[in-house]
């Protein structure tokens, strides 16, 4: 079994590298970075978990490409792999309607929207050209200068569209009660495994 731990953006940053520093020691094998609109964003965040551990995965999450175009949430995840290889994943996500209307974001076809960002990110994160003509994204023949040294993992937990799409079921623990139970967990000092 695999255990992680998720930082939902909405506590300071520097409380919280402590927590995930003791995370990465006890072998989990995840830090889940989500990224909530108008809070601390994933990567910036992932990055410096990624620079103060030396094991867990960190997993930018719920990363929205109708807030982030798929080409640099591509160059994102790259320059979190060059960093600390093997040890990056993503998820991406639509975002919550509500929060993206509030900014002036309209998110219409969400799965259509998430199946073609999820295509151009893996093409590029596999070294392959950027060129789609989607129905949501277009985007002329690139390719990134750097493409991460190993592939990627993509952890899923449901898959609603049975083929492209990942998303969150409705049952799991809320990002705003989820720290608060693995801070319990490893809070005794025994290893977590």
């Amino acid at each position: 079994m695999r255990i992680g731990v998720m930082y939902d953006g909405f506590s300071p940053l520097p409380g919280i590298i402590d927590f995930v520093r003791r995370a990465d020691d006890l072998g989990l094998d995840s830090v889940w970075v989500a990224e909530h609109i108008p809070f601390r964003d994933a990567f910036g965040p992932a990055m410096a978990f990624l620079g103060e551990t030396r094991k867990i995965a960190v997993v930018p999450t719920a990363v929205s490409p109708y807030v982030r175009n798929p080409a640099m949430i591509a160059m994102s995840v790259a320059t979190l792999a060059e960093f600390a290889p093997g040890r990056v994943r993503v998820v991406l996500g639509t975002g919550q309607p509500d929060d993206l209307r509030a900014i002036g974001v309209e998110p219409a076809r969400p799965l259509q929207t998430l199946k073609e960002a999820l295509s151009i990110v893996r093409k590029a994160l596999a070294g392959e050209s950027l060129a789609h003509e989607g129905e949501v994204f277009r985007m002329e023949d690139r390719r990134l200068d750097f493409p991460p040294p190993r592939p990627l993992r993509s952890p899923c937990t449901w898959r609603p569209s049975g083929r492209t799409c990942c998303g969150w079921p409705e049952d799991t623990p809320t990002a705003r009660c989820f720290p608060a139970a693995a801070l319990r967990l490893t809070s005794s000092g025994e290893r977590v495994s």
